[in-house]
């Protein structure tokens, strides 16, 4: 845990003397949102997207963003100076704020904003090198209520038993999988199969979150005249993948050579996997030096 400064409602404080209230609703009803950012020095990857989205499922949910864009990007950035990391994952984490017990919204309340900056910490080399496992997990997917899983919200649990089913399975990541047997998207992380001369994704919603790491993935497939195509994935398919790779913020592009104890076409990263993931460390370069 980074013990420097933490941002919080306008002010920068160290670790110790960052704290929230018990009745704020984050806590008590997973009230919130939250956004997770790579940066290098001050300069975040992909932070206008980052804000659309934030910004987007705070109007989605009537919650009134107490800065504008600038000051936001502001405080990101100080947060990033005063870290003094180098290479840093940063959390933007957004909640309606302390209120009185019970559901009804208060809209005078004022909203929590918290950003943190931890070290950049990828998966090991190994694991671009040689893949990694996924579990399929059906039975977490079902029609349900309340906040939209088009946003990233702070009501997180079934992401956490998801990545918990995987972990007791020696697994990095679990796949949901739906009720009509297609994938939908892991814990943290978008899914992609490479297929016959395609590469193909799931389409945003209902169960599959717009992630940034994966739409810079589909610009960068469609920028090498690769035929990307966003569209259901049936286990099946899936299974039958010559490749298949999964995305996030953190991982960047991480090749999947695993799924249960079924190999991934030879069972070693595959050739357009490789390809993308190069280009996506290039695009990351790129990005961060104009900044």
């Amino acid at each position: 845990m980074n013990r420097r400064t933490i941002f919080l409602n306008g002010l920068f404080t160290n670790f110790e003397g960052a704290r929230v209230s018990v009745f704020d609703r984050g806590f008590c009803y997973g009230d919130g949102l939250f956004e997770t950012l790579r940066a290098s020095g001050s300069a975040v990857f992909q932070l206008g997207r980052h804000l659309d989205r934030l910004y987007a499922a705070a109007d989605s949910i009537y919650l009134d963003i107490p800065m504008t864009r600038g000051e936001m990007t502001d405080a990101l950035r100080q947060t990033l100076e005063r870290s003094g990391e180098k290479q840093a994952i940063v959390r933007l984490a957004l909640s309606r704020g302390e209120q009185a017990p019970g559901l009804m919204i208060d809209p005078e309340a004022v909203p929590t904003v918290v950003i943190s900056a931890r070290p950049f910490r990828p998966p090991p080399a190994q694991s671009y090198k040689g893949g990694v496992k996924v579990v399929l997990v059906p039975g977490l997917i079902g029609e349900g209520t309340g906040a939209s899983p088009l946003i990233k919200s702070a009501n997180y649990l079934r992401q956490i038993i998801l990545r918990e089913r995987a972990r007791r399975q020696g697994a990095e990541e679990g796949l949901a999988i739906d009720s009509q047997d297609r994938l939908t998207e892991g814990s943290a992380s978008n899914v992609f199969a490479v297929t016959d001369g395609e590469i193909l994704t799931p389409p945003v919603g209902p169960w599959v979150l717009p992630g940034v790491t994966r739409e810079v993935v589909l610009d960068i497939g469609r920028r090498e005249g690769l035929a990307m195509r966003e569209e259901p994935i049936d286990t099946t398919t899936l299974m039958r993948a010559r490749e298949v790779f999964i995305t996030n913020t953190r991982i960047g592009i991480l090749p999947v050579t695993r799924i249960g104890e079924t190999a991934v076409g030879p069972g070693v990263p595959g050739p357009v996997t490789r390809r993308l993931g190069k280009q996506y460390a290039k695009t990351v370069e790129a990005e961060i030096e104009k900044c």
